[in-house]
């Protein structure tokens, strides 16, 4: 399954709208449809705003895309913005650790 299926299949499961995602997120309805369709990527940040909305995990939805395919015609920019979600997932992970162990301390 695709990314994009995930993105529509969670959606569904919330019972929700392409137009109530894509308001929340701050796009048009058009870009939903086209992230689940495939035909469109969404940028970092949206992927992740997208997850956050459906209560999903971002890492997931893209376990089983293949990187070198689908990143072997960006441009250094958009590989750059690749590299930098990627961090971004390692550190909000790095952090919801810090959080649970900070949590433990405590008790």
């Amino acid at each position: 399954m695709i990314y994009g299926e995930k993105i529509k299949k969670a959606r569904i499961k919330k019972r929700m709208k392409q137009e109530e995602v894509a308001e929340i997120i701050g796009v048009h309805q058009a870009a939903i449809s086209q992230y689940e369709r495939g035909a469109r990527n969404p940028t970092p940040n949206n992927l992740n705003r997208i997850c956050d909305v459906l209560e999903i995990n971002a890492s997931d939805v893209m376990e089983k895309i293949d990187i070198k395919n689908k990143t072997k015609n960006l441009s250094s920019y958009e590989m750059r913005e690749v590299f930098r979600f990627i961090d971004f997932l390692i550190w909000k992970r790095s952090r919801r650790k810090d959080l649970r162990d900070e949590k433990r301390r405590v008790s």
